[in-house]
């Protein structure tokens, strides 16, 4: 079905060859990452360390190059091994696993490789700059089981057989896999059913669980497009890890695979890559990628506590018209520390459970598993482990602080609202002695107004107006001044 349709819509297959270094980092924390939209439909990812360039493509069937099979990139020849002289010599002092390793050019399947070979030869090739790597992406020139010890029929038994390397791990990274692909990669690699589902079905639960030929990974990362509108999201990425090689998919883009990648590029002369490595590699990029999120939040933090102490140190300035103008920093701060502890309770979630899931996968290096990663794998992981210990602390920390700074915030809130209180009732008391003055004399003056008999209406001057007119006067001033200066209600 794919090859109709490539047939119809074109090569879709491309050949990348990624840097090592990104703006003089290896992995750039302080860089914003962001969707690329020419990677969005390449949702085939293989990598292989013997390759120099990493593969991408749209489906399962591009990956095949050209005069290729599936058996080059998921069976790859191993390394052949120059004999010297210095090899020979050191074969009685090398370790017994590692000999028997470097001796047995094609293991069984389900049989562990190991991801260590002899330290001489490893010196041996650092020191000549030499590195013998087999043609995976050309025809089949190793020497298969059945041929003459030295690879060559009729050689003289006198000359040593040929010795060969571990197999090179491969890794295909899969975006958004569709049930039949799912299907189609569970069959061919001996994928258990309920592994099969927890990827479709988008297990959120993280996990680590041990199988017959392979170990399953379930890692939570979250959504690093600040220009999405899930930013910040939970998205699970999930890794199956065999002997020879790994699988991890995920259901969107994120940059953990591309650093993995770049990294492993970066230390190929100084690290011999084995499956077990891939996936500390990933589960260390997700961890290290929460740092630069809990850094700013720390610095948003103390910005408000700070801002919060000092809020009502209100600053008075007067303009043109004597007019007095108040700043006040904290109108929006109520919305600052609610952003601010949102984020932190979503970082604390994806936090949560990790450490609980290193500690296991780390215990689990330390038994007798087939599966299971060797204990020098296991050191790593303690180290993430201190890691995520250390960012969940601080995000407890950052939370507390937040909680005490919003009760502060709301608590200057109460006693602002208070003395607006006060203000206010000590204006309507003044309004109700002014009240309690004025309410006689209008009684006074309201008798004179009405038509009834009052004493000097008769009378052709104005002697009694005067006269009542100045003692209602003469009775709000006493009162005005009984009520300033000796109740001091005014």
């Amino acid at each position: 079905e794919e090859k109709e349709q490539r047939q119809i819509e074109g090569l879709r297959m491309r050949k990348v060859s990624e840097p090592l270094m990104v703006g003089g980092r290896l992995r750039p924390q302080k860089h914003v990452w962001h969707r690329e939209a020419e990677d969005a439909p390449y949702r085939f990812t293989y990598f292989n360390e013997e390759f120099d360039n990493t593969i991408h493509s749209q489906t399962i069937g591009e990956l095949v190059q050209e005069g290729q099979t599936f058996r080059h990139l998921f069976i790859p020849d191993p390394p052949i091994i120059e004999d010297s002289t210095d090899e020979s010599e050191s074969d009685d002092d090398m370790d017994p696993i590692t000999r028997g390793n470097t001796l047995d050019p094609f293991q069984n399947g389900h049989s562990r490789t190991h991801t260590t070979t002899s330290k001489v030869e490893d010196m041996k090739r650092m020191s000549s700059g030499e590195q013998t790597r087999s043609s995976s992406r050309g025809a089949n020139t190793t020497p298969r089981p059945g041929a003459s010890p030295n690879g060559k029929p009729g050689a003289s038994p006198n000359e040593k057989p040929k010795r060969y390397g571990a197999r090179p791990a491969w890794w295909l990274d899969v975006l958004s896999p569709t049930e039949a692909e799912m299907q189609v990669i569970a069959k061919a690699f001996g994928i258990h059913p309920l592994t099969a589902e927890d990827i479709l079905m988008e297990e959120a639960r993280e996990k680590v669980e041990l199988f017959k030929h392979y170990y399953f990974i379930n890692y939570r990362t979250f959504e690093q497009d600040e220009n999405s509108e899930d930013y910040l999201d939970p998205v699970n990425l999930y890794v199956v890890v065999f002997r020879e090689g790994v699988l991890s998919f995920h259901f969107s883009m994120t940059p953990h695979p591309a650093n993995v990648r770049r990294r492993i590029r970066q230390l190929r002369d100084y690290l011999i890559l084995s499956p077990d490595w891939i996936s500390y590699g990933l589960i260390d990029d997700i961890t290290d990628a929460y740092a630069p999120l809990i850094q700013r939040i720390e610095e948003e933090v103390d910005d408000i506590d700070e801002a919060i102490l000092r809020l009502y140190s209100l600053e008075e300035d007067s303009d043109e018209s004597g007019s007095i103008k108040e700043k006040d920093p904290g109108r929006n701060m109520l919305r600052r520390v609610g952003e601010c502890r949102k984020k932190v309770m979503s970082l604390y979630r994806l936090l949560g459970n990790k450490a609980d899931v290193i500690k296991g996968f780390a215990k689990r290096c330390n038994e007798h598993w087939d599966v299971a990663p060797r204990s020098e794998i296991g050191l790593y992981l303690g180290d993430i482990q201190d890691h995520i210990v250390t960012m969940t602390g601080n995000l407890s920390h950052y939370e507390n602080l937040l909680s005490r700074a919003h009760s502060n915030y709301l608590a200057q809130i109460n006693m602002r609202m208070n003395e607006r209180q006060e203000k206010t009732g000590d204006i309507l008391g003044k309004l109700t002695v002014m009240g309690t003055i004025v309410l006689p004399m209008n009684v006074v003056t309201g008798i004179w107004g009405m038509n009834c008999l009052v004493p000097g209406q008769d009378i052709e001057n104005l002697n009694w107006f005067w006269c009542i007119t100045g003692g209602l006067l003469m009775f709000g001033t006493v009162c005005y001044l009984m009520a300033k200066k000796i109740y001091g209600i005014v």
